[in-house]
């Protein structure tokens, strides 16, 4: 029992100090730029040329590895084409690094390739049959309307030849647009996390709770330790009442 009670105490402490990092990143980190309602519609209004345009030139390649697009600081060009390529099946662009989805998750900026030297640098150990990699030139809102230049390539590996390359020009006059089907996108917002935390902050409040109606039945030798757990515990509904909106999700 007092083994228990020691591993719920050191449990506990940990988890709140985690629990405060995390939140403490969350609302004090960095921040992906947010884009606009008339730039998303541009971007995923002609993505599909794209894709076909790459499926008319890929000849035999089924496997490719998308860098991040360079000057895409919100992810929302890189995020999109990877999604519309795999739901078309163009091609199989395998699974993100963990190095990447890490980045993603802190809101950090992901490393990207201008040109192909630096794409065959990032690509030297990747197994597959192509790198698809690009710059976007241009992605701004102004008083007429939206505008989105980019340059994408799609070169073999590992010798680099570059199989199709175009740069494209789209504009979008300012004014309503039909609603169009926005991709989800990757945030820094997890919502299952911060509801783990928060079950697992309840249960060892809950079990701290508890501790006051046992120590009647524990030993001496474990007293010591049961009113260090009580305090432990019971320094958590100040996080609870801190991040009520967080409870009101679970």
């Amino acid at each position: 029992m007092r083994i228990l009670i020691k591993f719920i105490t050191n449990l506990g402490s940990l988890l709140l100090i985690c629990a405060m990092i995390w939140l403490g990143w969350k609302y004090l980190g960095p921040v992906k730029p947010a884009v606009s309602e008339l730039r998303r519609q541009v971007a995923i209004k002609n993505i599909t040329q794209v894709i076909e345009d790459i499926r008319n030139n890929r000849k035999e390649i089924k496997t490719a590895r998308l860098l991040h697009l360079a000057n895409d600081p919100s992810d929302f060009i890189t995020t999109l084409l990877r999604q519309r390529l795999e739901l078309a099946g163009t091609l199989d662009l395998g699974d993100q690094t963990i190095q990447s989805k890490v980045k993603t998750l802190l809101n950090l900026p992901i490393t990207a390739a201008a040109d192909i030297t630096q794409a065959l640098e990032m690509t030297k150990h990747s197994k597959a049959q192509a790198m698809l990699f690009g710059t976007i030139n241009n992605f701004e809102e102004t008083r007429s309307g939206a505008i989105l230049n980019m340059e994408l390539t799609l070169a073999r590996l590992p010798a680099g030849e570059i199989l199709w390359s175009q740069e494209y020009t789209w504009k979008e006059a300012a004014g309503i647009l039909p609603k169009m089907e926005m991709p989800e996108t990757i945030s820094g917002d997890h919502p299952f996390l911060s509801r783990l935390f928060c079950w697992v902050l309840l249960v060892l409040l809950l079990c701290s709770a508890s501790i006051p109606l046992l120590m009647p039945c524990l030993p001496p030798c474990c007293l010591p330790a049961a009113r260090q757990a009580g305090r432990y515990c019971w320094s958590l509904p100040w996080l609870l009442r801190r991040h009520f909106s967080i409870m009101s999700g679970l």
